[in-house]
Order: C-alpha cells, then structure tokens, then sequence
C-alpha cells in the first residue's frame, strides 16, 4: 500500500485500508473455503480438521504465550541508545525514519536475526512485521522503520500548510509508519514527563544467521541497506558480545552498509 498508485476512480476508503481489506478477504475465503469443503465432503476432507486445528493451536499460543505489552522509550537524552530517535532527511527535514526502542517485556527471549510483528493499539490494530536490531543481551527491543510516503503527491510541505505556528511535514492519507513518527513527535514536543504509548510485541520468529556464531565458516558478510540494516546490526552486536565472552563466532565479519546520507550513520554509530 505504501508506493502504490490506484485509478482515480477507486473510493478513498478503499485505498485508506486496503492492506487490511486485502489481508482479511484472504482469511474469510480461505477459513469459508475449508469449512464448505469438510461440510460438503467430509470423508474426503476430514484431515483438514487436523491441520487447521493444528493451526488453531498456535495461533492461540501466540495470542497466550508469545504476546507482550510494552511501553515505548522516551527521554530527553537523544544520543542515549534507550530512547527512541526519529531522523529526518538533512535537506528539508522531511520525517525519514523512526528508530524504535521498546522496553524488553519480563520473558521475552530472542536470538540475534530474528524479527517480530509489532501493532501500536493507538494507531490500529493491524500487526506489521520489522527485524529486531538488538542482540539478546540488550534490555530493550529496537527496530528502525523507514517512514512511507505512500502515493506520489502524498507529502505536504510546511509552506503548504495554513495558519500554524509551528509547521512539519504531514501527509494527506497517512501511512501507519508516519503516523507512528507523527505520534511520537508530538509526545516528545508536549515535554514534561512523556506520556506511554503502549505497543504489543509478538514473536519472536525466524533464525537466518546461526552460522555466523560457529567456527564452521572462517568468515561470514553482513549487508544491509538504509534501515534494513536492523538484522545485520543484531547480528554484528551478538558477534562482539561472543568475542567478549570467548564464545564460538566466525574469525572474520565484515559489514557492508549502504545509506542515503552521513546523517543515516548515526542509527548505527549510537549503538
């Protein structure tokens, strides 16, 4: 939804929710496909019951076990690894990404590479998939998310907008990332002591860099690009707290990051 272009004729509704109109018509059809199937057929269709229901199960394991309340970080001091940072292109100032940090909850474990899905209830309810850039030895969870423009024409300039004090960047049809750093920006503006915005956290999922933490391989490369560079950064920390404790990891790392301007660094200079 973030880069694409509908006709002109498509409601505005639609295309505000269309992620969530698409993600949900796929679980109505396919949870109707399967009962009509067992209803209509049951001999030839009743081992749906055991794979579906396996599904069941983990989803409500999920829901039990493996999601967590959490409060997001803020504070005055922006250079502090435990607050939550939103960076800006250096030109205009226009929002570019928001580097997240959220208070580790009580029994949530991880491995370096892993990625959870993550909602902010007072924004949606809609969960959205990043890659955790901390290692398991970190107290918070960070993620760095780039800030969709959605439509071309989307972003409105501050010398676009009427009678305001104080201008920034807003956006005609939001995206959820924006919202998120519009949100935080103006919690951070109020001052004082900030207010909670409360995010859930699910997961964690996924394992793709084990083999960076054996001696199996003399050498391993870690890539990443803008703020892609979340896992490989989770990674590259997990390598040096190993090497600290004399643990197993590749001889050699190297790591290869690509990004738009000097000013990006910082999302890994901080840490």
């Amino acid at each position: 939804r973030g880069d694409m272009t509908f006709p002109a004729w498509f409601p505005q509704f639609v295309i505000r929710n269309w992620f969530e109109i698409v993600t949900y018509s796929h679980y109505i059809v396919a949870w109707a496909a399967v009962a009509l199937a067992i209803y209509a057929r049951f001999e030839v269709f009743f081992f749906c019951l055991i794979t579906w229901g396996l599904l069941i199960i983990e989803k409500c394991r999920e829901w039990v076990f493996k999601s967590y309340s959490a409060p997001i970080c803020f504070g005055k001091n922006a250079d502090s690894t435990s607050y939550t940072l939103l960076h800006r292109n250096a030109q205009d100032e226009r929002p570019t990404a928001v580097e997240l940090v959220v208070k580790r909850p009580d029994g949530f474990h991880f491995t370096a590479g892993q990625y959870i899905f993550i909602k902010v209830p007072s924004i949606d309810s809609v969960w959205h998939a990043f890659s955790l850039g901390s290692c398991p030895a970190d107290d918070a969870i960070h993620l760095h998310m780039g800030v969709l423009g959605g439509q071309p024409g989307n972003w409105i300039k501050p010398a676009e907008q009427k009678n305001l004090v104080v201008a920034n960047w807003e956006q005609k049809q939001p995206t959820w990332t924006f919202k998120l750093f519009k949100q935080i920006r103006n919690t951070v503006v109020s001052g004082g002591d900030y207010p909670s915005i409360k995010a859930v956290v699910r997961g964690p999922y996924g394992s793709p860099f084990q083999s960076c933490f054996t001696r199996q391989y003399k050498a391993c490369v870690l890539v990443g690009s803008g703020t892609g560079l979340t896992s490989a950064l989770s990674v590259l920390k997990e390598v040096i707290v190993r090497r600290g404790r004399g643990d197993a990891t590749s001889d050699r790392v190297w790591f290869v990051w690509t990004c738009r301007s000097i000013r990006d660094l910082r999302w890994c200079w901080r840490t």
